[in-house]
């Protein structure tokens, strides 16, 4: 278990780096122009800052918020590229550094950064807006121009100018329902997060019209094409004793590698986060195993077993995530497994007596499997388990083993 929690850590820890996934899209430059391409965006938690676009022949070209309006991934994101005020304050105010900040003249506190801002919900009166750098940040976009709704969470609730600064963006936002004739009666447990901010805004666009584009129905990320898959395997055996029954366990770790193929299904009838992942994959290992030795009844571990496990899983892959849809998604399923396996000298294991038909063992098994898989440049990163599959049965003695891997998914790209 410490083994599989490190692989989780490790992907965590490198899933925003390098979880540059190709995707069809492409940018309007300023002078109107569309380069249209397989999208490539270095970052993926936070905003990104620049974008690639990979054509046919697989030159990229590489555009940063200057010198585009807009990007556009269909189905999935649209960005807006624009000049924005930022604010260098603290995340967090009290009144310490309230007066600190309050001294700043406004060219050290606010900068004037070209950005790509995520369109969280678009209409006719009102577009609000995502950043997402050392904090988040929201923006609102209206025939006044673009501006940051403001929000420091604050420590000191009992100084008013203090506290003000935890409702700035509700009253922002209540100057603009006001400009368009409406009231809006603020309430603090409205948080400054995309749930609430966008029902906000989604609320006023629709008193004046159609909402022209919401992000609640992007869909999440989902390969469509066939992937290989090859990972290394952590490989734990556990054996009875092969004297009396209850006598004890031989335990035999060792490692392995898994090779395979998959291809993502999407069908009408799973939700939008549901993928159906049909995945053949053979791995190979060899396990040490105990021998009796006559007269003396001592056991060795002399023995070699070789297994090869031909296995096909179905995993249900499920993105849980309402937004930051590149973050790491969750897989279960059932895997079946075809396990053949062998042992070298095995007429020994019970002594001069042993039969045959342990030498060489055929098993079909059927095993829950569980994984995790962060998206990244064509493919995935994965790390995952398998619960304990009996591999060999013979009078009163078995072998189970249990695999822990990590690897990584290669996409077939059919284009």
């Amino acid at each position: 278990m410490p083994r599989l929690v490190t692989l989780v850590l490790l992907l965590a820890a490198f899933g925003d780096s390098y979880s540059q996934m190709q995707l069809k899209g492409y940018v309007v430059k300023q002078n109107g122009d569309t380069v249209s391409g397989k999208v490539v965006l270095n970052h993926v938690i936070k905003t990104p800052t620049v974008a690639w676009i990979v054509d046919q022949d697989g030159d990229s070209t590489q555009f940063y918020p200057s010198r585009v309006t807009e990007l556009v991934i269909p189905g999935h994101s649209v960005y807006r590229a624009a000049t924005v005020t930022l604010d260098q304050a603290p995340y967090r105010m009290d009144w310490e550094t309230l007066d600190h900040w309050r001294d700043k003249s406004p060219e050290k506190r606010y900068t004037f950064e070209w950005r790509y801002l995520k369109v969280l919900v678009k209409g006719p009166v009102l577009t609000l807006l995502y950043l997402r750098d050392w904090r988040k940040r929201f923006f609102i976009s209206d025939q006044d121009g673009i501006r940051e709704l403001s929000y420091h969470p604050t420590c000191d609730e009992s100084d008013a100018e203090v506290a003000r600064l935890s409702v700035a963006y509700l009253k922002q936002l209540s100057e603009v329902f006001a400009s368009k004739g409406i009231a809006f009666e603020y309430d603090k447990k409205w948080g400054y997060n995309k749930r609430d901010l966008m029902e906000i805004v989604r609320a006023l666009n629709e008193r004046f019209g159609q909402v022209k584009y919401d992000a609640s129905v992007e869909a999440p990320i989902a390969y469509t094409q066939p992937y290989y898959l090859a990972a290394a395997n952590w490989v734990k055996t556990r054996v009875p004793s092969p004297v009396t029954k209850g006598e004890g366990f031989l335990n035999d770790n060792g490692y392995s590698l898994m090779l395979g193929f998959g291809s993502p299904l999407k069908l009408p009838w799973l939700r939008r986060q549901v993928t159906l992942l049909p995945e053949f994959s053979v791995t190979c290992f060899s396990t040490s195993f105990s021998s009796l030795e006559w007269p003396n009844a001592s056991f060795n571990r002399d023995k070699i077993g070789f297994v090869v496990n031909f296995s096909l899983a179905t995993f249900l892959s499920i993105n849980p995530w309402r937004v930051g849809r590149k973050l790491p998604m969750l897989a279960a399923g059932l895997e079946t497994t075809m396990s053949l396996s062998g042992y070298r000298d095995a007429e020994d294991l019970t002594g001069a007596n042993a039969e045959k038909d342990l030498v060489r063992q055929k098993r079909f098994l059927l095993t829950p499997v569980f994984r995790i898989l962060q998206p990244i440049n064509k493919g995935y990163l994965m790390t995952g388990c398998s619960l304990p599959k009996e591999i060999f049965y013979w009078k009163g003695i078995w072998s189970k083993t249990q695999m822990f891997y990590a690897g990584i998914a290669f996409t077939i790209d059919s284009d």
